[in-house]
């Protein structure tokens, strides 16, 4: 049986200068990695479904809503788990 991860919505910060990337990337299945603020990371395969920015204000970080589709399927179909990555601590 497939394993799931549901559709994941959020708003991020991102760089003007790759918007055509961001673009590219909708409905396009590929492995997609959430970093997270304390270095944690979640890799996945899957595509971006949507991906709409805010106003643009002089001064402030770009901000977009953005709604992720989880397939758990690389390019060839074979079903791939996501990869959580905690942080590591050195004692």
């Amino acid at each position: 049986q497939l394993k799931t991860l549901g559709e994941m919505s959020m708003n991020a910060a991102y760089d003007p200068a790759v918007y055509d990337d961001i673009v590219g990337m909708i409905n396009n299945n590929q492995l997609i990695t959430i970093n997270f603020p304390d270095g944690e990371t979640l890799a996945f395969y899957g595509w971006v479904d949507n991906f709409a920015p805010g106003e643009l204000v002089e001064g402030e970080q770009p901000e977009a809503e953005v709604s992720i589709i989880c397939s758990n399927q690389n390019a060839s179909g074979t079903e791939t788990a996501p990869t959580f990555t905690p942080t590591t601590t050195t004692a």
